[in-house]
């Protein structure tokens, strides 16, 4: 498996008021599949001790990502975090992000549910750039 970390400032967007997702890394597995992680953290607005707090780490299996038209992946939670979840992209999904078509993200949860609109298309190029260029080409 090959695997590539982010250095730079990491790629990060508002699913909604109350939690972020954080792309950090990514990882070829040997389906040439790429594995893209990301950590789901709780918003500045998402207070504990608030009437209204939900807590992010509920949601690990119940957020989302699209790229372009292709169908919704829904995160697996890592084990060895509380909060670190990955996306497994295929080739036509990596390419996508490439080619910087429309990202969109959400949760799917009855206490939770929202879906983005598009994500800022200078994030689908960090994520793009910093994350899946040399996943892609096989480095």
């Amino acid at each position: 498996m090959t695997k590539h970390e982010n250095i730079s400032e990491e790629p990060t967007f508002d699913i909604g008021s109350k939690i972020s997702l954080s792309f950090h890394d990514s990882e070829k597995n040997d389906d040439s599949k790429i594995k893209l992680s990301a950590s789901l953290i709780s918003s500045l607005s998402n207070q504990e001790n608030a009437d209204d707090y939900i807590n992010p780490y509920e949601f690990l299996d119940k957020t989302w990502i699209q790229i372009g038209e292709n169908e919704r992946v829904f995160g697996t939670h890592v084990e060895s975090s509380n909060e670190k979840i990955s996306f497994l992209l295929n080739k036509e999904m990596v390419n996508d992000f490439l080619e910087t078509k429309m990202l969109y993200a959400g949760v799917q949860h009855p206490n939770y549910n929202i879906k983005t609109r598009e994500i800022n298309l200078e994030t689908v190029r960090k994520i793009s750039t910093d994350l899946l260029k040399d996943q892609a080409s096989g480095n």
